[in-house]
C-alpha cells in the first residue's frame, strides 16, 4: 500500500483541508497519516470559527515520534500553514523524510489567499517565497516536486508588480517560476481568471520534461461558493501522477473528478435546501462567503463522490497550448 503524510488543516464539521483530501486518497489505496496544522470547528467561509493552531513544539514532537518509529512515505502533501515558524519547521522536517526516501514526492500547495484576498500574514508570504524561489542569501528548496498555487499565490511568490491579465502573461509567470526553481518537476496553476472571460476558469501547467511549454484547460464556472476545492485537487492530482506519469493527462483527470464533485455538491445542496426551506434557490446562485444560512448546504460531498475518484479516462477538457 502507498503511504502518504498529509500536513493540512482540520475541521470537525465539513470538508476542507485534510478532511477533503484524506478520504479520496484512502479510497484510492493510500495509507494516509495526518498532521493537522489547525484544528477548527468549521471552515472560515462561515464567517466565524472556533479552534486552535498547532504549536511549533507540538509539531516538532509529532515529527520526532514519526521518525522514532521509522515511518517512510512515498508522498507528502502540505496545505494551509498559518505562520512562518510552522512553514520553516515543516519544510525542514520534510527534508528528513526525503533523505530516507529519495523517490518520495512532495506536493506543496502554498495556501496564502485567492482573488486578491490574503489569508495569512506577510511573514508567511516571505517564508513561502524563500522556500520556493529563494532569496539573496538562500537558494530555492530542492524538495518540491509539485507545486499548486492559484493565480494570486503565483503573483505573490514572484512579487509581480501587477495582476496577470492575459494568458501570455500567465505563461511568462509560470516560466519565470521554472527559471527561479528548476528543481520543481510540475507546476500547476490551479485557477486563473481571464478578465475578458467571466464564464470560465483556466488551469495552466508546465512540466520539467517539456519545460518551455505551458498548457491549459478551460473549465466552466459553477455559480456557487465552495471551500476545499484546492485540497481535493491536490489529493486527486497526487494520486493521478502516480498512475499515469503524464502531467497533462493527470491534470485533465483531476479536473474531471473535481468538476464532477462540484456539480454533485451543487445539485445535492440545492435539493437539500429546497427540501428544508420549502422553496428553491434562485437560478444560477449558491452559497456565498459568510452566508451561513446557505453555505452549510454546499460543503463538498466528499463521501457521495467516492465513485468518481478512480477515474482513469482521458479527461473531459481540451488541452491547449499557450503560444
Amino acid at each position: 500500500m502507498k503511504s502518504l503524510l498529509s500536513v493540512q488543516s482540520h475541521v470537525s464539521h465539513g470538508y476542507v483541508g485534510g478532511k477533503a483530501a484524506t478520504f479520496p486518497l484512502q479510497i484510492q489505496g493510500w495509507d494516509v497519516d495526518v498532521i493537522s496544522t489547525v484544528n477548527f470547528s468549521n471552515h472560515t467561509g462561515y464567517g466565524h470559527t472556533k479552534g486552535s493552531t498547532i504549536s511549533v513544539e507540538d509539531l516538532s514532537n509529532i515529527f520526532d515520534g514519526l521518525e522514532d518509529i521509522g515511518v517512510k512515505y512515498e508522498g507528502i502533501v502540505s496545505g494551509y500553514i498559518s505562520n512562518k515558524e510552522l512553514i520553516d519547521s515543516i519544510v525542514d522536517r520534510i527534508s528528513g523524510f526525503k533523505k530516507v526516501n529519495l523517490n518520495m514526492t512532495y506536493l506543496l500547495d502554498p495556501v496564502m489567499g485567492d482573488e486578491g484576498v490574503l489569508y495569512v500574514d506577510n511573514n508567511c508570504v516571505e517564508a513561502y517565497r524563500k522556500v520556493i524561489v529563494g532569496s539573496d542569501l538562500h537558494p530555492p528548496s530542492e524538495l518540491i516536486d509539485v507545486i499548486t498555487p492559484n493565480q494570486y499565490e503565483l503573483e505573490l511568490i514572484l512579487e509581480l508588480p501587477k495582476s496577470i491579465s492575459t494568458l501570455y502573461e500567465l505563461k511568462d509567470a509560470i516560466l519565470l517560476l521554472r527559471y527561479k526553481n528548476p528543481h520543481i518537476k510540475h507546476i500547476v496553476v490551479t485557477s486563473y481568471r481571464l478578465p475578458s472571460d467571466k464564464e470560465n476558469i483556466y488551469c495552466a501547467f508546465n512540466s520539467y520534461s517539456n519545460s518551455e511549454t505551458v498548457e491549459y484547460c478551460c473549465v466552466p464556472i459553477i455559480r456557487s461558493y465552495f471551500t476545499g476545492i484546492g485540497d481535493l485537487f491536490l489529493a486527486i492530482l497526487m494520486d493521478k501522477l502516480t498512475t499515469c506519469y503524464s502531467l497533462p493527462l493527470a491534470v485533465n483527470q483531476t479536473l474531471t473528478v473535481v468538476t464532477q464533485t462540484l456539480e454533485l455538491t451543487h445539485k445535492s445542496g440545492s435539493e437539500q435546501y429546497q427540501r428544508e426551506m420549502g422553496h428553491p434557490l434562485p437560478a444560477n446562485t449558491g452559497a456565498k462567503i459568510n452566508q451561513e444560512s446557505i453555505i452549510k448546504y454546499f460543503e463538498l460531498r466528499i463521501i457521495d463522490a467516492r465513485h468518481l475518484y478512480g477515474y482513469l479516462g482521458s479527461g473531459t477538457f481540451d488541452i491547449q497550448t499557450i503560444q
